[in-house]
């Protein structure tokens, strides 16, 4: 649900960013950029190829199939794991109380260790399932397919575009992080921060845009970004971290060579 509403953010940037378009991750096999067409004063303006009837429903008003499948998928995927998401918590919580919030806050360096050191382990523990899901056995495989099916230039949408599995293992890694923590107990404010911060990664890294301000340009060489999770998406074989880069261009990067 949060990855939902902040997906939203990265969707309409081109509404309120100006140029963001101009941003957008393009190139061999990463989809197109819109076609231009002249007007009467000579300048290019933006068009899109019109299609035989409508997106939202054919010429005699039904529903078109590709309606029909998207709204199948909303409920089959979002309303649904929503569902399961909150069914699962209340169950935890019949079983295990939970605790009262502190009173008092973090100090400022614990609440930067505990949210860095959660960013590090997420991506960490995630990345070997990451690549299970591409490389292990079928049935494995099977369950990272639809998130697979947004190629092209991602827009954020593709965040949340995934299997209730998929999905599930996702949480239940970010879930095991969360109990992690120098200072034995997690401080809630910094479980907050660290829920914040993965879902705006994440959402970052399938918007399609390449911006000054993205975390792949504030740190160079250490997070990787929305390129190369767009290349990822693209090929496959590549770039299998979540947001750092030091696995795939240490641990993972000599396998790809030698399979290639």
């Amino acid at each position: 649900m949060l990855s939902s509403s902040t997906a939203l953010i990265p969707q309409t940037l081109h509404l309120w960013y100006p140029g963001a378009l101009d941003h957008r991750i393009e190139g061999p096999g990463h989809g197109h950029p819109p076609r231009r067409r002249q007007t009467s004063d000579g300048e290019g303006q933006v068009s899109r190829e019109s299609t035989e009837g409508s997106r939202s429903g054919d010429r005699d008003g039904s529903p078109s199939p590709r309606v029909i499948t998207s709204a199948w998928f909303f409920l089959r995927t979002k309303v649904a794991g929503s569902v399961v998401y909150l069914a699962a918590i209340y169950l935890f919580h019949l079983c295990k109380a939970k605790p009262p919030l502190p009173l008092a806050p973090p100090s400022a360096v614990r609440l930067a260790v505990e949210v860095a050191l959660g960013l590090f382990l997420y991506d960490l523990f995630f990345t070997p399932v990451h690549w299970a899901m591409h490389n292990g056995p079928t049935w494995l495989k099977s369950i990272h397919v639809v998130h697979h099916e947004a190629k092209g230039t991602l827009s954020a949408g593709a965040t949340v575009r995934h299997s209730l599995a998929d999905g599930s293992l996702q949480v239940l890694v970010n879930i095991a992080v969360q109990f992690m923590s120098p200072w034995g107990a997690k401080h809630a404010l910094s479980r907050f921060v660290h829920n914040l911060a993965v879902t705006w990664l994440l959402c970052e890294s399938h918007s399609g845009y390449d911006l000054p301000f993205m975390s792949h340009r504030l740190f160079p060489g250490v997070i990787g970004g929305a390129p190369r999770h767009n290349d990822h998406h693209n090929r496959g074989n590549v770039f299998y971290q979540q947001f750092f880069v030091y696995l795939d261009d240490t641990v993972l990067a000599p396998r790809l060579n030698a399979a290639q």
